[in-house]
């Protein structure tokens, strides 16, 4: 293949990317099938797997060429992703859902009930300054022991 040809597929390529950043179908954007697929692979509720979706069909960033799907197609799909749902994930930056960083109830209380192991070390280097971060009333009880290094090291507990 010629180094013309090479720049007319590129430019083939980019000419249909543009054409599918146009076309948007309404229907296509409520399919309940799409929104489930959406849901499950970036954990959004069906609001936010609608939201993403239209504003994705709106505005998409990383439209990619024929040539790329085809090379990624066999081992996305296999991972449950469609073409667009693949464009989507590759503008995403990688961070753990709101909902799994919530606290419920049950949590709290698991963890006001917990003691805790802190290394004394950087800003936290001293009991003392372990009491005035957390607000305690008395400086924790302080442990000499070994890290995960086994380095030498002070540690102190913390109650939840």
């Amino acid at each position: 293949m010629t180094k013309i040809e090479c720049l007319a597929m590129d430019l083939l390529d980019e000419l249909e990317a543009m054409v599918q950043a146009i076309y948007i179908d309404d229907d296509d954007a409520l399919d309940t099938l799409v929104v489930e697929k959406w849901q499950h692979l970036f954990s959004f509720s069906t609001h936010e797997a609608i939201q993403n979706i239209k504003q994705h069909r709106l505005c998409p960033q990383a439209l990619i060429s024929d040539a790329h799907w085809d090379m990624v197609r066999e081992e996305k799909e296999a991972e449950g992703f469609d073409r667009e749902a693949y464009e989507y994930s590759c503008t995403r930056i990688r961070k753990p859902p709101i909902r799994d960083t919530m606290v419920t109830e049950g949590q709290k209380r698991r963890l006001r009930q917990s003691t805790f192991l802190l290394k004394l070390e950087g800003p936290l280097s001293t009991a003392e300054a372990v009491a005035e971060a957390a607000n305690l009333g008395t400086s924790p009880t302080v442990i000499h022991a070994t890290d995960a290094d086994g380095q030498p090291s002070s540690f102190c507990e913390v109650s939840g």
